[in-house]
């Protein structure tokens, strides 16, 4: 999915008319981030939402805070969102668009909401945590953290209830 969504940032064509082959294949580039967009030398992460409206992406341990980008302008939306206390290496958004998945050296899962940008649940570890995905029902999200080991946390029951209201005023 996130090769996807690149895909509007880059394109691949063939060197040639032959048939598609990895090797002959080069990437064009079609949009440059301009000063609109101010990502520091330490963003460690990057996840669009699943519509590519938004583009959010994580700061370093001297910029803790999560931005969010209309990808449409390249300009930032609203203030960045805080709430870690160290760098922050892995973000992802659920396939409905309305949670979001924040990894921390603080030893800190957070589930935000989307809409309202709020802290809605805050899982604690023992050691770094260095990547997150949501499961593909959406009720669990998983970590991997220096531990080697792979973490299970349950999305809280009102935060998919948040979800389901927020869906559906989008669509019912």
């Amino acid at each position: 999915m996130e090769f996807t969504r690149l895909a509007k940032l880059t394109r691949t064509k063939p060197d040639s008319d032959d048939p598609v082959n990895p090797r002959t294949i080069s990437i064009e580039c079609i949009t440059k981030f301009k000063a609109t967009i101010h990502l520091s030398n330490n963003s460690l992460a990057l996840v669009w939402t699943p519509d590519g409206a938004r583009l959010l992406s994580a700061g370093s341990y001297f910029d803790p805070t999560i931005r969010e980008w209309d990808t449409s302008t390249w300009r930032r939306v609203g203030d960045p969102w805080r709430g870690h206390t160290d760098k922050i290496n892995a973000l992802a958004v659920n396939s409905t668009g309305t949670l979001l998945a924040s990894t921390s050296s603080d030893k800190h899962v957070r589930l935000w909401r989307l809409s309202d940008r709020q802290t809605i649940a805050i899982f604690t570890t023992a050691v770094e945590v260095q990547c997150v995905a949501f499961s593909i029902d959406g009720k669990r999200i998983l970590s991997g953290g220096q531990d080697k080991k792979i973490s299970e946390w349950v999305v809280p029951k009102h935060a998919l209830k948040d979800q389901v209201s927020e869906v559906c005023s989008h669509s019912c």
